[in-house]
């Protein structure tokens, strides 16, 4: 087994993500770990005489302040194959209303923040609602999309089914939709 997770042959959907994300949530040793900002740690002198070493998180958002979320736990990861993936537990400043925020394949990795913090910023002010929003739109590999229905919770028509062919022909599908 790839303990590692870089080989080719690991392949994760969102769904994957979101399970182990979920379980890990439930661990207070783990979650205090993704919600840490950086970590020091000693060990016996190397060879370069330090003992000392600091491991930062790569979440850049979670120094950013003026937004209308906290970030309770997070998680980065990156491979040439996957692109950049962001998956966060975040809590709204005011309600304290929690919501997991997971962003994948992102090929920007100069930028790879700002989608997953509109996403966040977006999700605090509707209040998780899809049927608040007008449009979503997305872009993904130079693939322009906009979908302009009003779509609430538990809906499986036809809109439903356009904009899960969408999505899959994006990539944020690997099964039959």
């Amino acid at each position: 087994a790839d303990v590692t997770g870089l080989l080719a042959e690991n392949i994760s959907t969102p769904r994957d993500l979101l399970k182990i994300f979920t379980k890990i949530l439930k661990n207070e040793t783990l979650l205090g770990m993704l919600a840490t900002t950086k970590y020091t740690f000693k060990e016996a002198v190397n060879k370069n005489k330090i003992s000392s070493h600091t491991i930062n998180n790569t979440n850049n958002l979670i120094n950013v302040g003026g937004r209308n979320y906290r970030i309770l736990a997070s998680k980065t990861g990156f491979t040439d194959a996957a692109g950049a993936n962001l998956i966060m537990l975040i809590e709204g400043r005011t309600d304290k209303k929690q919501y997991i925020i997971l962003t994948m394949g992102n090929t920007d990795t100069k930028d790879r923040f700002s989608e997953p913090d509109k996403i966040a910023r977006w999700t605090v002010e509707k209040d998780g609602d899809l049927a608040g929003a007008k449009a979503i739109t997305t872009t993904s590999k130079s693939n322009n999309f906009r979908f302009d229905k009003n779509l609430k919770n538990g809906d499986n028509n036809e809109d439903v089914r356009r904009l899960q062919l969408v999505l899959k022909k994006l990539g944020f599908f690997t099964y039959a939709t």
